[in-house]
């Protein structure tokens, strides 16, 4: 059996994540073992990580400044776990650290993985970020054996374009999220949603998933028709922000604001539509299970093209008039659902858990 690193920033359900679990899941954990190098204690994932049999590690919380001591007490890990045999990093310029110290620590199996496509610059901190972005990419291609990609864009972002990268598709058990009219009802009972028209979004309450825009989208909408409901499903550090924001709208008892939930896909057969409205994405882990559903999907235009696997997603301008945005979500939300798209069969977990596997044993084996 090999043990892979897989080093995140925390073990919550934000979609790098959601899709390391998806893969932890299905992979021959006979074969291939994960261990985890975190910042944050207490995620949502740990108690299931134990169950599989992976151990948890953690890591001073990375800053910009502190960057040597996040390297050092990653190395000073790798040295004590020897049975540790390749490292696997998911984000952009914390992973860039990560796999140098990987090879510090003589582990010359390394893969860094880029799941978004770029940073928006909202303030003084995402400029610094974005200006160490090319050392970041330095150091993936000297210490990185292996480099993969959620999507073209995002390999292009993490990497540059001087760069090889392998695009390996994101994963969810597409039989599990396909529509379930039964699930549904259950739901509406349970919510006191029935004849109730519900407009849906899952992610982390973080300013970059843009919630605030997407309350004002449904205010437009709820104007018009009253019998809407917004449902958002997830958890973080805005999450105060946004129920002010809801309030301010008048919207108190039409929105819905639900934690992380175990059962996911159930959730999304409640849904009558989708919403993303990012200010920057790459391939959201998210929007792949609401397409498996059925749904259609109404995103921001910072999420890449490469995301409509079934041709129903509509992707709208961030600085569109919001009666556009408005318009468009109840529109979409009024369509009939189907079944799951043949195209989604090529993200299904069995299909990239082999990929993946055969990676770490052949490749890198």
């Amino acid at each position: 059996m090999i043990r892979v690193l897989q080093v995140l920033q925390n073990l919550n359900m934000g979609g790098a994540e959601s899709y390391v679990m998806n893969i932890y899941r299905e992979i021959d954990r006979s074969l291939v073992q994960f261990d985890f190098a975190v910042q944050h204690k207490g995620g949502f994932f740990e108690e299931e990580i134990k169950r599989l049999g992976g151990n948890i590690y953690y890591l001073p919380h990375f800053k910009i400044y502190n960057g040597m001591i996040f390297e050092k007490r990653l190395i000073s890990l790798l040295k004590d776990h020897p049975e540790i045999s390749i490292v696997h990093s998911h984000n952009n310029n914390i992973g860039a650290f990560a796999v140098r110290a990987a090879v510090k620590a003589n582990v010359q199996k390394t893969v860094a993985h880029s799941h978004t496509n770029k940073k928006s610059i909202s303030n003084w901190k995402d400029v610094i970020y974005c200006m160490i972005n090319p050392y970041s990419r330095y150091l993936f291609e000297k210490y990185s054996k292996i480099r993969l990609a959620c999507s073209y864009a995002a390999g292009k972002w993490q990497y540059g374009n001087k760069t090889n990268f392998s695009v390996i598709n994101n994963a969810i058990d597409i039989s599990k999220f396909a529509y379930n009219e039964k699930i549904r009802d259950e739901l509406k009972q349970r919510y006191i949603l029935q004849n109730r028209i519900v407009i849906g979004h899952v992610g982390r309450l973080e300013k970059v998933k843009n919630q605030a825009f997407l309350i004002e989208v449904f205010a437009e909408v709820h104007k018009k028709y009253h019998n809407t409901v917004l449902l958002i499903i997830g958890e973080g550090k805005e999450k105060e922000n946004l129920i002010r924001h809801i309030s301010k709208y008048g919207l108190d008892d039409s929105v819905i604001i639900l934690n992380n939930q175990e059962e996911i896909e159930k959730y999304y057969q409640l849904m009558d539509v989708f919403v993303l409205t990012s200010l920057y994405e790459g391939f959201p882990m998210t929007l792949l299970e609401a397409q498996a559903s059925g749904m259609w999907c109404v995103v921001s235009d910072r999420i890449d093209k490469e995301t409509n696997l079934t041709g129903k997603v509509v992707y709208l301008d961030l600085k569109s008039d919001i009666k556009l945005w408005s318009e468009a979500v109840y529109e979409k939300a009024m369509m009939a659902r189907d079944n799951c798209d043949i195209r989604l069969q090529q993200y299904d977990i069995r299909v990239i858990a082999r990929e993946l596997q055969n990676l770490y044993l052949n490749e890198l084996g």
